[in-house]
């Protein structure tokens, strides 16, 4: 049961299995049991709105760190964005989206905050506080040799920009 996790494994923390050994959680498919199904209809919360933060910290730290290969997915992601606004294509605002490698971090650092992990917050900071300046400074400068090779469209020169207007 899921709701019995979390408890668990703050009891194994103290009493040193982490410092010993390890602790693996592995999800069960199918459990048979009355005696899990009389527990389960105890508890408040259904099994599945019940969170593992173990498992949620384990999934989110994995992709946390600054790269080579992600900053090369943040630039592009800025040129793309850029292109996009210029071109006015929602389409490639989409792309630009699913390019950018910043969910991983983003979602360690709101994990790690809510655990209060400040070595995980702060390497997931570290990567967006990285990341995003580098995909505005591609856009920026993508946009600037645009701009001084003539190639941005006339549309939006003369202020036709539906994808950025402000109301």
């Amino acid at each position: 049961m899921r709701a019995s996790v979390n408890p668990l494994i703050r009891r194994l923390r103290s009493a040193g299995v982490t410092d010993r050994g390890g602790i693996t959680l592995t999800e069960l498919e199918a459990v048979v049991s009355a005696a899990a199904d009389c527990a389960q209809a105890e508890i408040l919360t259904p099994e599945i709105d019940t969170i593992v933060w173990e498992e949620v910290s384990a999934r989110t730290s994995d992709d946390s760190a600054f790269s080579v290969s992600f900053g090369v997915l943040m630039v592009l992601a800025g040129i793309i964005a850029a292109i996009a606004v210029v071109t006015n294509n929602p389409v490639l605002i989409v792309g630009a989206m699913i390019v950018s490698p910043d969910y991983g971090p983003m979602a360690a650092l709101s994990v790690a905050v809510v655990n209060r992990a400040w070595g995980p917050a702060w390497r997931s900071f570290r990567a967006l506080a990285f990341g995003f300046p580098m995909a505005a400074l591609a856009a920026f400068l993508l946009t600037l040799a645009a701009r001084g090779l003539g190639r941005i469209p006339e549309a939006y020169l003369d202020g036709q920009r539906p994808l950025t207007v402000v109301c």
